[in-house]
């Protein structure tokens, strides 16, 4: 019992810290209400806050109740699993999950099973589970990446991933994307995968780049796995003045990202629309509970954007944006 005391009271404080409960108000659910549950892995940067904008905004134009946290940061697998648990004692009609840890998969749809709760996952895959999933084609974007990279390079040259934790699905599918992408050609070695593993972002980038091109001085181009970090890598190679040796390559569709191709400090990004994600993902699980089936994977666009073409992706974007504000 003081477990679980402990645990609402967990929740709660993340309510007042997060300050984003979708749609719903304090007052009871209505009996003829759908509530959906969303545990996202984050709320700091662009991406997440994208998502969190495109489910708030779908729900809104639904009819949908939502509830909607995330543990401090993108790795802390704990607390969100505390969060999930906590969620399911609210008997949601269904719960949307970014997966701090993949792994976690079969013990997170037994629990949600026990509570009868359907399971949705977003963003990240869960892994040895069936669960639908809404995201990106990650091994697609790896794969993007790598011919990029290698046509602007004379396919050959020395190139590395920059990635995030290996617990979640979505950095592996794209390293190994890249990996399968790169493998026809045998002028060019992928010389290093560098997997994070406390914790990634700008300042991990950075870093992990400088090393990089410490320990490969003739390295040709890097892929990160995420935007933030590409933005990160891309500032730490202007600052050795090597941004016109070394190609960047990353996604998230977000406004630094997309402005940082228009100017040339990031080579290429490949979309990953988080509002997307949110819109697909909260009419998926509408469809679901209706009683229709939907697909177990229901991907995003995406779309490879350099200097030559990001800025009239970007005006679209923005219009596309601005019909939902």
């Amino acid at each position: 019992m003081f477990f679980l005391k402990r645990l609402a009271s967990l929740l709660f404080a993340l309510l007042l810290l997060c300050g984003c409960s979708g749609t719903t108000s304090e007052s009871p659910k209505a009996k003829d209400t759908t509530t959906i549950a969303v545990l996202l892995k984050a709320m700091d940067n662009p991406h997440w806050q994208e998502m969190r904008k495109g489910i708030l905004d779908t729900a809104s134009e639904r009819g949908v109740d939502v509830i909607l946290l995330y543990p401090e940061n993108e790795t802390d697998t704990r607390q969100q699993t505390m969060i999930f648990q906590d969620m399911l004692e609210q008997q949601p009609d269904a719960l949307l999950w970014a997966p701090c840890d993949s792994s976690l998969g079969p013990q997170m749809k037994a629990l949600a099973d026990q509570a009868g709760v359907p399971l949705f996952t977003v963003d990240t895959r869960a892994s040895d589970v069936e669960l639908p999933y809404i995201g990106a084609d990650n091994h697609q974007i790896g794969s993007m990446a790598a011919k990029y990279l290698a046509q602007n390079a004379g396919y050959q040259g020395q190139f590395a991933v920059i990635a995030g934790v290996q617990e979640q699905d979505v950095h592996v599918e794209r390293a190994e994307g890249f990996l399968q992408g790169m493998a026809p050609y045998p002028g060019i070695e992928v010389v290093d995968i560098r997997y994070s593993k406390n914790g990634y972002g700008f300042n991990y980038a950075m870093s992990v780049t400088q090393d990089l091109l410490d320990q490969y001085p003739n390295l040709t181009g890097i892929f990160c796995t995420s935007g933030v970090m590409g933005l990160g890598c891309a500032e730490q190679i202007k600052a050795n003045f090597r941004q016109n040796q070394i190609l960047v390559v990353t996604q998230d569709t977000q406004s630094d990202v997309l402005s940082a191709v228009s100017n040339g400090l990031i080579s290429a990004m490949i979309t990953q629309d988080g509002y997307e994600a949110g819109y697909l993902a909260i009419n998926a699980i509408l469809k679901s509970l209706s009683g229709q089936e939907i697909e177990q994977n229901i991907y995003l666009s995406s779309e490879l954007l350099t200097r030559r073409n990001v800025d009239d992706f970007m005006k679209d974007y923005l219009q596309r944006r601005d019909q939902h504000d």
